[in-house]
């Protein structure tokens, strides 16, 4: 398993206001911690900041996700782990053909209130520069979609986010709350390439044949970079009582991205 960068600093301990506190102590942490970071990241594709929200913060953003997780909308989603179509021209035990069904509901942005600490923090001009420098791939551009931009990830008992990669680079997300059991992060890194989709080593992953899978954790709290596109992973499925909720950030790398139609469909219903 990769090396993770684990900070336990307590940086939003006992803070008031949320812009102020991320603008406060963002600046140190560039200065101070931002090549390091850089440098975990472009080597482990993974970059863990554990308790980089901790006290009023984290505790505001647990009240409000859970506020908004019934208004999520679910829809369960059958494919492969390629988001690709089905090839019938191909075997039915190919890569391409083996799939699974995911369930996950999504809290659009939108749907955060006014005064949401999520959105100030996302917005936050410190806290974006921070992002930006750890990423260290150019200007950084929030998501300019109102479904997007921010999302909850909300994961009930028996719900499951199956085997994939990801179709954009790198992830930014703030796990909120663990499930009882179950709704663990697991990955195989680097799994496949520009040039060679490793048909084989995904079939057997996906069948739960593979020996390389590693597992993350992601304790509440975290401010977590992940890079998906070559990276095979899943959440397993959730057990217990108490849902899985994970706020994801929308950057990119242009101006102006919005959710595509497809998307805003399957993921919003909308």
């Amino acid at each position: 398993m990769a090396l993770l960068a684990k900070i336990d600093y307590c940086l939003f301990d006992v803070m008031n206001e949320c812009e102020d506190a991320v603008s406060v102590v963002t600046p140190t942490f560039q200065e101070q911690f931002q090549p390091s970071y850089t440098q975990e990241f472009n080597q482990a594709g993974i970059l863990v900041l554990e308790q980089f929200f901790n006290g009023y913060l984290l505790e505001e953003m647990v009240q409000e996700a859970n506020a908004l997780a019934n208004q999520a909308f679910f829809e369960t989603v059958i494919g492969n782990a390629y988001l690709k179509p089905v090839d019938s021209s191909l075997p039915a035990d190919h890569a391409l053909n083996t799939t699974e069904s995911t369930t996950v509901g999504v809290v659009a942005y939108d749907q955060l209130p006014a005064d949401s600490v999520l959105k100030a923090i996302y917005l936050n001009k410190g806290f974006h520069s921070f992002i930006e420098k750890i990423l260290n791939k150019g200007p950084l551009y929030r998501y300019d979609c109102e479904l997007g931009a921010i999302n909850i990830a909300v994961m009930r008992p028996g719900d499951y986010l199956r085997w994939h990669f990801d179709q954009s680079d790198f992830v930014v997300s703030i796990p909120l709350q663990l499930a009882d059991s179950g709704g663990i992060y697991e990955y195989i890194r680097n799994l496949k390439n520009e040039t060679d989709p490793n048909y084989e080593a995904v079939r057997q992953a996906v069948k739960g044949e593979s020996s390389q899978v590693a597992r993350l954790d992601t304790p509440p709290g975290s401010l977590i970079f992940f890079e998906g596109r070559h990276t095979l992973h899943r959440v397993t499925p959730i057990e217990g009582e108490q849902v899985r909720l994970v706020a994801l950030l929308g950057y990119a790398d242009r101006p102006g991205v919005r959710s595509d139609p497809y998307l805003r469909r399957i993921r919003y219903g909308r």
